[in-house]
């Protein structure tokens, strides 16, 4: 007996369905197998960094591209001068990080901020705060950062870079160094220095000489006249975070060369190191702290024939 038609076209149409179903699975498998979670390109982060010197790591990375906003003071490569300000980590403009959020979600990157702007923050974007105030702090946030940006091998180049051009430790011997930091106008009778325990500190460590003050500081690393003349260090360094012109090199140096009882002042050991970015704790320490060994070198041959 023939079976009803209805029957036939129901059978014909699981039929159907179940070929259906066994191709969609076939195509699903196949193309797991072709991009597994740990064969999957990740993808790029919308980075904003709210620091000089994270920004300059991201840059030095290859990462500018990444980048979706930066802070005032941040400097851009050729090509990404559209990259929107944000203000400061301190004056975030949070408006403006508002209409970059709808282009995607946002990651702010920067050293630690002030707690007061993290909660608002992190309505906007996820928050990374990255330690940046010692050399180990630099190489680790570095490698962080190249987590970041998938670009880890860069990473570990440069972050072992700053290991080698920044230790911790002072060598056993050497001048003694007073590097101290330019006050421009705001110049008030005392002295700014670079402390041992900081980046730079360390990069003099580096440079191969010792620090005048060698005890770590935690308040302002800041001395008189007379702290200055008692330290009487072998060589005097002032460093500036941009070129100085002649007149406003003449008068800073003027106003240490006056503190005569001073050996480097009687050596002539006294000069000047200034030029954009000097001062920028990034990827420029390593550069920074081969142009210091140069000029302390050179100042240092009167030094030593002053302590002859």
């Amino acid at each position: 007996m023939d079976r009803p038609q209805g029957h036939r076209s129901s059978r014909a149409l699981a039929v159907t369905l179940c070929v259906i179903v066994a191709f969609v699975a076939f195509v699903v498998v196949a193309c797991s197998a072709k991009t597994s979670p740990s064969e999957a390109q990740p993808s790029t982060p919308r980075l904003v960094s709210l620091s000089p010197g994270v920004t300059a790591t991201i840059v030095a990375l290859g990462g500018a591209p990444a980048l979706v906003a930066v802070s005032d003071y941040c400097v851009l490569p050729d090509g990404f001068a559209k990259v929107p300000r944000v203000g400061t980590a301190l004056t975030v403009n949070f408006e403006q990080l508002a209409s970059l959020k709808r282009g995607g979600a946002l990651t702010v990157v920067g050293p630690k901020m002030q707690l007061q702007w993290s909660d608002s923050l992190k309505k906007l974007a996820s928050v990374r705060v990255l330690p940046w105030s010692a050399p180990g702090e630099l190489a680790a946030s570095t490698r962080v950062l190249g987590s970041l940006l998938d670009e880890r091998a860069a990473a570990e180049t440069l972050a072992k870079q700053l290991e080698t051009a920044l230790p911790e430790v002072a060598p056993a011997d050497g001048a003694r160094v007073a590097l101290l930091l330019d006050a421009g106008e705001a110049f008030d009778g005392t002295f700014w220095f670079v402390k041992p325990n900081s980046i730079h500190g360390a990069a003099l460590h580096g440079a191969g000489y010792r620090n005048a003050f060698p005890d770590a500081v935690t308040g302002p690393p800041q001395v008189s006249a007379e702290q200055l003349i008692a330290a009487d260090p072998d060589v005097i360094l002032l460093v500036a975070n941009r070129p100085l012109g002649e007149r406003r090199r003449r008068r800073v140096l003027d106003r240490i060369e006056a503190l005569t009882p001073l050996k480097a002042a009687r050596a002539g050991a006294i000069g000047v190191l200034g030029y954009e970015g000097a001062l920028v704790e990034g990827p420029g320490v390593v550069s920074f702290a081969r142009r210091l060994q140069r000029s302390l070198d050179e100042l240092g041959a009167g030094a030593d024939r002053e302590r002859k």
